[in-house]
Protein backbone atom coordinates (compact mmCIF):
# COMPACT_ATOMS: atom_id res chain seq x y z
CA UNK A 1 0.00 0.00 0.00
CA UNK A 2 3.21 2.10 1.10
CA UNK A 3 4.92 1.82 -2.39
CA UNK A 4 1.42 2.13 -4.32
CA UNK A 5 1.25 5.39 -2.72
CA UNK A 6 4.97 6.29 -3.41
CA UNK A 7 4.48 5.52 -7.06
CA UNK A 8 1.23 7.62 -7.29
CA UNK A 9 2.89 10.74 -5.35
CA UNK A 10 6.01 10.12 -7.73
CA UNK A 11 3.66 10.12 -10.79
CA UNK A 12 1.49 13.43 -9.60
CA UNK A 13 5.15 15.72 -9.20
CA UNK A 14 6.04 14.59 -12.57
CA UNK A 15 2.54 15.59 -13.99
CA UNK A 16 2.87 19.08 -12.09
CA UNK A 17 6.39 19.36 -13.60
CA UNK A 18 5.32 18.49 -16.80
CA UNK A 19 2.50 21.52 -16.21
CA UNK A 20 4.64 24.02 -15.59
CA UNK A 21 7.30 22.97 -18.06
CA UNK A 22 4.73 23.26 -21.01
CA UNK A 23 3.07 26.68 -19.60
CA UNK A 24 6.28 28.39 -18.48
CA UNK A 25 7.46 29.98 -21.30
CA UNK A 26 4.52 31.52 -21.93
CA UNK A 27 3.98 32.93 -18.59
CA UNK A 28 7.95 34.29 -19.37
CA UNK A 29 7.41 35.27 -22.92
CA UNK A 30 3.67 36.61 -23.57
CA UNK A 31 2.45 37.35 -26.67
CA UNK A 32 3.55 40.91 -26.82
CA UNK A 33 -0.12 41.91 -29.23
CA UNK A 34 -1.42 41.87 -25.46
CA UNK A 35 0.53 44.58 -24.42
CA UNK A 36 -2.22 47.31 -23.03
CA UNK A 37 -2.79 50.28 -25.47
CA UNK A 38 -1.21 53.77 -23.80
CA UNK A 39 -1.83 56.26 -26.25
CA UNK A 40 -0.54 59.05 -24.54
CA UNK A 41 1.94 60.46 -22.24
CA UNK A 42 1.82 64.05 -20.39
CA UNK A 43 5.27 65.34 -19.47
CA UNK A 44 5.90 65.23 -15.51
CA UNK A 45 7.59 68.65 -16.16
CA UNK A 46 6.06 70.49 -18.93
CA UNK A 47 2.79 70.29 -19.41
CA UNK A 48 2.96 68.93 -22.72
CA UNK A 49 1.73 65.52 -24.26
CA UNK A 50 3.25 63.32 -26.04
CA UNK A 51 0.71 61.28 -28.51
CA UNK A 52 1.34 58.66 -31.27
CA UNK A 53 -0.45 57.70 -34.70
CA UNK A 54 0.13 54.54 -36.58
CA UNK A 55 -1.66 53.26 -39.67
CA UNK A 56 -1.42 51.23 -43.17
CA UNK A 57 -1.61 52.83 -46.49
CA UNK A 58 -1.75 51.66 -50.00
CA UNK A 59 -0.92 52.98 -52.93
CA UNK A 60 -3.49 53.98 -55.50
CA UNK A 61 -1.19 53.34 -58.71
CA UNK A 62 0.99 50.73 -57.52
CA UNK A 63 -1.34 48.70 -54.86
CA UNK A 64 1.84 48.09 -52.47
CA UNK A 65 1.60 48.42 -48.93
CA UNK A 66 3.53 50.45 -46.08
CA UNK A 67 2.87 51.45 -42.51
CA UNK A 68 2.63 54.96 -41.29
CA UNK A 69 3.79 56.00 -37.52
CA UNK A 70 4.91 58.73 -35.67
CA UNK A 71 5.43 60.63 -32.77
CA UNK A 72 4.13 64.05 -31.74
CA UNK A 73 3.85 66.43 -28.94
CA UNK A 74 0.34 68.41 -28.02
CA UNK A 75 -0.55 71.19 -25.54
CA UNK A 76 1.13 74.09 -24.39
CA UNK A 77 5.04 74.61 -23.87
CA UNK A 78 7.34 77.32 -22.38
CA UNK A 79 7.96 80.24 -24.89
CA UNK A 80 11.79 79.50 -24.63
CA UNK A 81 11.88 75.95 -24.89
CA UNK A 82 12.92 73.45 -27.51
CA UNK A 83 12.06 69.40 -27.54
CA UNK A 84 13.62 66.70 -29.51
CA UNK A 85 12.73 62.87 -30.13
CA UNK A 86 14.43 60.36 -30.45
CA UNK A 87 13.22 56.53 -30.38
CA UNK A 88 12.69 53.62 -31.98
CA UNK A 89 8.98 52.32 -33.68
CA UNK A 90 8.28 49.12 -34.03
CA UNK A 91 5.00 47.08 -35.74
CA UNK A 92 3.53 44.51 -33.76
CA UNK A 93 1.56 42.32 -35.70
CA UNK A 94 -1.66 39.90 -33.98
CA UNK A 95 0.55 36.58 -34.40
CA UNK A 96 3.03 38.71 -31.76
CA UNK A 97 5.87 39.45 -34.60
CA UNK A 98 8.17 42.39 -33.66
CA UNK A 99 9.67 44.60 -36.08
CA UNK A 100 11.59 47.88 -36.25
CA UNK A 101 9.63 50.12 -38.93
CA UNK A 102 13.69 52.39 -39.18
CA UNK A 103 16.48 52.36 -36.85
CA UNK A 104 16.61 54.74 -34.37
CA UNK A 105 15.65 58.31 -35.74
CA UNK A 106 16.12 61.34 -34.12
CA UNK A 107 14.43 65.22 -34.82
CA UNK A 108 13.76 68.56 -33.31
CA UNK A 109 10.92 68.87 -36.08
CA UNK A 110 7.34 68.51 -35.03
CA UNK A 111 6.98 64.71 -35.53
CA UNK A 112 9.39 61.62 -35.03
CA UNK A 113 8.23 59.75 -38.51
CA UNK A 114 8.84 55.69 -39.66
CA UNK A 115 8.11 54.22 -42.74
CA UNK A 116 8.33 50.84 -43.98
CA UNK A 117 6.66 48.64 -46.89
CA UNK A 118 4.86 45.43 -45.80
CA UNK A 119 3.08 42.50 -47.76
CA UNK A 120 0.37 42.78 -45.32
CA UNK A 121 -1.71 44.56 -43.30
CA UNK A 122 -3.48 42.44 -40.09
CA UNK A 123 -6.08 44.21 -37.97
CA UNK A 124 -5.12 44.70 -34.76
CA UNK A 125 -1.69 45.70 -34.55
CA UNK A 126 0.13 47.90 -32.60
CA UNK A 127 2.91 50.23 -32.61
CA UNK A 128 5.54 50.60 -29.67
CA UNK A 129 7.34 53.91 -29.12
CA UNK A 130 10.44 53.52 -27.18
CA UNK A 131 12.29 56.59 -26.80
CA UNK A 132 13.21 59.41 -25.00
CA UNK A 133 11.95 63.53 -25.15
CA UNK A 134 14.78 66.03 -24.56
CA UNK A 135 13.98 69.28 -23.62
CA UNK A 136 16.32 72.09 -24.63
CA UNK A 137 16.22 75.79 -23.23
CA UNK A 138 16.65 78.70 -25.97
CA UNK A 139 19.11 81.22 -25.39
CA UNK A 140 20.71 84.00 -27.71
CA UNK A 141 24.21 83.56 -27.34
CA UNK A 142 26.67 86.45 -29.55
CA UNK A 143 29.30 84.52 -31.54
CA UNK A 144 32.00 85.23 -34.21
CA UNK A 145 32.00 84.59 -37.97
CA UNK A 146 34.06 84.25 -40.46
CA UNK A 147 33.32 84.06 -44.35
CA UNK A 148 35.96 82.43 -46.19
CA UNK A 149 37.23 82.78 -50.04
CA UNK A 150 36.04 79.33 -50.48
CA UNK A 151 32.48 79.96 -49.87
CA UNK A 152 32.56 78.70 -46.37
CA UNK A 153 30.70 79.56 -42.93
CA UNK A 154 32.28 79.24 -39.73
CA UNK A 155 31.23 80.35 -36.11
CA UNK A 156 33.51 80.49 -33.00
CA UNK A 157 31.38 79.13 -30.53
CA UNK A 158 33.02 79.51 -26.84
CA UNK A 159 36.00 77.55 -27.11
CA UNK A 160 35.27 75.58 -30.65
CA UNK A 161 34.47 76.09 -33.94
CA UNK A 162 31.48 74.75 -36.00
CA UNK A 163 31.85 75.39 -39.74
CA UNK A 164 29.07 75.26 -42.83
CA UNK A 165 30.11 73.88 -46.31
CA UNK A 166 27.72 73.28 -49.29
CA UNK A 167 27.40 69.77 -50.92
CA UNK A 168 27.35 70.31 -54.80
CA UNK A 169 25.30 68.45 -56.15
CA UNK A 170 23.25 67.52 -53.69
CA UNK A 171 19.54 66.56 -54.30
CA UNK A 172 18.09 67.18 -51.85
CA UNK A 173 19.96 70.38 -51.11
CA UNK A 174 22.44 69.86 -48.33
CA UNK A 175 25.33 71.04 -46.29
CA UNK A 176 27.73 69.39 -44.35
CA UNK A 177 27.82 70.53 -40.52
CA UNK A 178 31.93 70.28 -38.80
CA UNK A 179 32.04 70.72 -35.06
CA UNK A 180 35.54 71.00 -33.56
CA UNK A 181 36.68 71.21 -30.20
CA UNK A 182 33.96 72.62 -28.68
CA UNK A 183 33.97 71.05 -25.35
CA UNK A 184 30.78 71.45 -23.22
CA UNK A 185 28.98 72.79 -25.51
CA UNK A 186 28.62 69.59 -26.99
CA UNK A 187 25.10 67.55 -27.65
CA UNK A 188 23.59 71.47 -26.84
CA UNK A 189 21.75 72.04 -30.09
CA UNK A 190 21.83 75.16 -32.28
CA UNK A 191 18.97 76.85 -34.22
CA UNK A 192 19.35 78.99 -37.23
CA UNK A 193 17.36 81.53 -38.26
CA UNK A 194 16.31 82.32 -41.83
CA UNK A 195 17.25 85.98 -43.70
CA UNK A 196 14.29 87.63 -41.99
CA UNK A 197 16.24 86.52 -38.66
CA UNK A 198 12.95 85.63 -37.26
CA UNK A 199 11.82 82.53 -38.82
CA UNK A 200 14.04 79.04 -37.64
CA UNK A 201 15.28 77.60 -40.69
CA UNK A 202 17.16 74.78 -39.05
CA UNK A 203 17.89 72.85 -35.65
CA UNK A 204 20.78 70.58 -35.00
CA UNK A 205 22.66 69.00 -32.35
CA UNK A 206 26.09 69.91 -31.83
CA UNK A 207 27.63 66.93 -31.89
CA UNK A 208 31.63 66.11 -32.42
CA UNK A 209 32.78 65.34 -36.40
CA UNK A 210 30.64 66.20 -39.26
CA UNK A 211 26.91 65.78 -40.21
CA UNK A 212 24.55 66.88 -43.13
CA UNK A 213 21.75 68.96 -42.89
CA UNK A 214 19.12 69.47 -45.25
CA UNK A 215 19.17 73.33 -46.28
CA UNK A 216 20.15 75.22 -49.95
CA UNK A 217 23.31 77.52 -48.93
CA UNK A 218 25.38 77.58 -45.72
CA UNK A 219 23.86 80.12 -43.13
CA UNK A 220 24.99 83.71 -42.62
CA UNK A 221 26.44 84.19 -46.03
CA UNK A 222 27.19 87.99 -46.75
CA UNK A 223 29.32 89.59 -49.50
CA UNK A 224 31.57 91.14 -46.55
CA UNK A 225 34.49 88.49 -45.57
CA UNK A 226 36.06 88.22 -42.83
CA UNK A 227 35.42 88.17 -38.53
CA UNK A 228 32.30 90.27 -37.32
CA UNK A 229 29.76 89.81 -34.39
CA UNK A 230 26.88 87.29 -34.82
CA UNK A 231 23.81 86.32 -32.96
CA UNK A 232 22.57 82.83 -32.65
CA UNK A 233 20.39 80.93 -30.79
CA UNK A 234 21.98 77.99 -28.87
CA UNK A 235 19.79 74.74 -27.29
CA UNK A 236 20.86 74.17 -24.05
CA UNK A 237 19.87 70.65 -22.12
CA UNK A 238 17.70 70.89 -19.78
CA UNK A 239 16.20 67.53 -18.87
CA UNK A 240 14.89 64.62 -20.57
CA UNK A 241 12.07 62.22 -20.01
CA UNK A 242 11.94 58.54 -21.53
CA UNK A 243 8.95 57.71 -23.79
CA UNK A 244 6.98 54.31 -23.59
CA UNK A 245 3.84 54.53 -26.34
CA UNK A 246 1.83 51.40 -27.23
CA UNK A 247 -0.89 52.88 -30.46
CA UNK A 248 -3.40 50.79 -32.40
CA UNK A 249 -2.96 50.16 -36.12
CA UNK A 250 -5.86 52.13 -38.30
CA UNK A 251 -6.84 49.67 -40.85
CA UNK A 252 -7.00 50.39 -44.38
Amino acid sequence: MNQKIYWVGIASIAIVAMAFGFWLPYVENPNPINAPLVEQQRSRASGFTMKGEAKYLKDAKSGKLSIYARMFATGPMHDDEVIRMEGVLSLITPDGHVQAIAPSASTFSDNLVATMNVTTAPKGSKVKISGTVWVYKRREVKTERELTKDRESRLYINTGTVTFRTVPNSKPAKVEVECLDLGSVHQHGLELLGADKKTVSNRFMLTPGKQLIDRENVPFIGRQLGMEPYLVRQLIPKRNEPVELVIPVADL
